[in-house]
């Protein structure tokens, strides 16, 4: 293309001859007026001491997950440096567990959130354990819900089912996982001797508020004005 450039550029028809293996063009470089050719191209195309062939760099494969820093595929890091998420259908995404920008983990909290979403009782159900958790300490019913859900961070039914627990859990938080932070919490409560101290609303609530990208400013403003009035004891986890 670049011979074609030089020197058909104003030409409205340009015949391409396919020649044999036997039967070289001039211009090849096994040709034997390959030298004088080149000494013509290079008067035309200025000084340039260019190679005669040019090597470029072959393409990665584009279906290949790379890692922001490295380049590389994120599947060849180490295992401890990776966040696996479940997508379901025996489909997983790899990402680096050691994030260096805000934008890296954005692009993978809203992943594995889209992920999550695949379930349509997902978004309502976050939206209304986020909301209890909150609500904790005035909101009987909130409690009743919260403590029936047999589980110290309050993940389960009538929220969440095992399967969707399990992937919230992996979700990015910071440098670390959803499930990191809160034993990383609870590691600290209970050095402390507070573990009766986690606060639902406080301690809890910000962390997962965090983990599924919901401003509980933004969603007490709209509340769904419905969505207090739903009783999730009557619902199937999603």
């Amino acid at each position: 293309m670049g011979t074609a450039s030089m020197y058909c550029k104003n030409d409205p028809i340009v015949t391409i001859y396919i020649r044999d293996e036997l039967n070289p063009s001039p211009n090849t470089s096994r040709a034997v007026s390959h030298a004088t050719s080149l000494n013509e191209r290079r008067k035309i195309s200025g000084q340039h001491q260019s190679p005669d062939v040019i090597i470029r760099e072959p393409k990665r494969n584009t279906f290949q997950s790379l890692d922001i820093i490295s380049r590389e595929p994120v599947r060849s890091l180490p295992v401890e440096d990776q966040v696996i998420i479940d997508q379901g259908q025996a489909r997983q995404n790899h990402f680096r567990r050691t994030i260096s920008t805000g934008k890296t983990i954005m692009i993978q909290k809203n992943a594995a959130i889209e992920a999550l979403k695949q379930d349509d009782q997902f978004e309502i159900n976050s939206k209304l354990f986020i909301r209890d958790l909150q609500t904790f300490g005035s909101d009987v019913e909130a409690q009743k819900r919260s403590h029936s859900t047999g589980s110290r961070f309050y993940l389960g039914t009538p929220y969440f089912n095992q399967e969707t627990v399990q992937k919230i859990k992996t979700l990015p938080v910071g440098d670390d996982t959803l499930e990191g932070k809160l034993n990383k919490l609870w590691e600290k409560k209970t050095a402390q001797g507070e573990l009766d101290e986690i606060c639902a609303s406080h301690d809890l609530a910000p962390l997962f508020g965090a983990a599924f990208g919901i401003d509980w400013k933004n969603l007490k403003g709209e509340i769904l004005k419905d969505i207090a009035n739903l009783s999730l004891g009557d619902q199937k986890g999603s």
